[in-house]
């Protein structure tokens, strides 16, 4: 333990005191070295500040004292100004949870750090060394640093030069004190040197520009955003138009669904499987957030209908068997659109009188006021928002029984019949799930 602390000395520390004690104590510490080149890392070419140790004293553990910690260092990082270098370090994880250091790998990835090497036993049998790395946003680096990042930094640092001599020249020029040949010299001299610092200025700017663009496209791309979309309504048709497989559907009103169930309808006849995942308008969780339960029986019904008989004589064929519908109970807030291996997505606000007017006089939000996100599988962004779906999906207890529903509401007739009798009559066409994951 000795020639391990001597070891740590020369590094740079982070210390938790626990002032409130009689005798001040260090409850932790966080110990660094600053622009470490790490051989497992990239050495010389990716330099890092690499934490080599992280102690909490055994009576202060479950107090996030870790998170502080890390989050100093942070705050220490980017306080010091200059180039804005990736926090690193290695532990340990193994496939068995016990032999694993789970309490540390979660706290990192919590804090944003990402896996980016793993040595496959390297410290025994089904033990790996892995590395974790954090990357810094380039919204928190300084001038310097983005001009750095963006290889523009020379450009600007020519284009500087340009100037100043442009600037000695000109006063060169006036006080004409070389004759006036070397005076017409030196004025299309200077012309020359301050057109050339104009362009190299412009052409600087385009590659800043574009640089960071390209980085916002990457980090968005990172998180697992493919694309922003203003108009939902139009991308969801693309993509249904579009499906081979799969559609999923989610949404506690289906205002949109049933705009766009004529689409759907399409795909349904083409082969298409479909999910729609409701929340009952009768439901406690329904009235707690919406007031508009009567239009909204009339989309549940409307997009079940359409998506059921696809033929020209009312017939469902296999449909029955390809479309399922499920109510749940719980309430969610998002809709969820996933079409084969796509997961199109957007906030939702309400803007009634629970929560405030809208600025224009609307009393809600509609799916035009708001971007849509759109994201594929394998990203993280992807996985969550599936598992959020599945999740609720396999909690519900009800689904619709597709043909005795098909018999109830043979026509359009529907509309004619009040909220109370549409909602026994979904009730009615109501079976239970068998519990089953899917």
């Amino acid at each position: 333990m000795d020639a391990y602390l001597d070891s740590i000395k020369g590094q740079g520390f982070i210390l938790a005191i626990d002032s409130d004690s009689d005798v001040e104590r260090v409850a932790g510490f966080l110990a660094f070295k600053q622009d470490y080149e790490c051989a497992a890392l990239g050495g010389r070419r990716h330099p890092c500040h690499y934490v080599t140790t992280v102690l909490i004293d055994e009576d202060y553990r479950g107090l996030r004292l870790t998170y502080d910690l890390y989050n100093e260092l942070f705050a220490f990082v980017v306080d010091e100004g200059g180039i804005l270098n990736p926090i690193a370090t290695r532990t340990w994880d193994s496939e068995t949870s016990e032999h694993a250091n789970g309490a540390h790998i979660h706290i990192l990835e919590q804090l944003g750090f990402e896996l980016v090497k793993r040595i496959k036993d390297d410290r025994g049998d089904g033990i790996d060394t892995v590395y974790y790395r954090k990357e810094f946003s380039e919204q928190q680096a300084g001038l310097l640093q983005r001009l750095i990042s963006t290889h523009t930094l020379s450009a600007f640092a020519i284009a500087g030069i340009l100037i100043a001599l442009t600037v000695f020249s000109a006063i060169a020029y006036l006080c004409n004190g070389l004759g006036e040949e070397a005076g017409e010299l030196m004025l299309a001299f200077t012309t020359s040197l301050l057109v050339s610092a104009v362009c190299l200025i412009i052409d600087a700017v385009s590659q800043y520009k574009l640089a960071r663009n390209e980085k916002y496209l990457t980090d968005m791309r990172k998180f697992g955003i493919d694309g922003l979309n203003f108009d939902k309504q139009l991308l969801l048709i693309e993509h249904i138009h579009n499906a081979h497989d799969t559609i999923w559907l989610s949404g506690c009103r289906h205002i949109l669904n049933s705009s766009i169930a004529a689409y759907l309808q399409r795909a349904i006849s083409k082969g298409m499987h479909m999910r729609v995942l409701s929340s009952p308008p009768w439901s406690e969780a329904y009235r707690l957030i919406y007031d508009d339960a009567e239009s909204t029986i009339n989309n549940y019904i409307k997009l079940f209908r359409m998506t059921l008989i696809c033929d020209a004589d009312n017939r469902c064929s296999d449909v029955i068997d390809r479309c399922e519908f499920r109510f749940s109970d719980k309430p969610f807030f998002s809709d969820i659109y996933r079409i084969d291996d796509t997961i199109i997505t957007s906030a939702f606000s309400y803007y009634g009188e629970k929560r405030g007017s809208h600025l224009d006089g609307k009393t809600e939000a509609t799916a035009r006021d708001f971007f849509t996100m759109v994201t594929h599988d394998g990203s993280k962004l992807f996985n969550n928002m599936y598992e959020e779906y599945i999740t609720l999906w396999n909690s519900c207890e009800l689904k619709l029984d597709n043909e005795k529903f098909i018999k109830l509401f043979p026509d359009i007739s529907y509309r004619k019949m009040s909220f109370e009798k549409k909602c026994d009559r979904i009730r009615e066409c109501l079976v239970p799930v068998c519990q089953q994951r899917q």
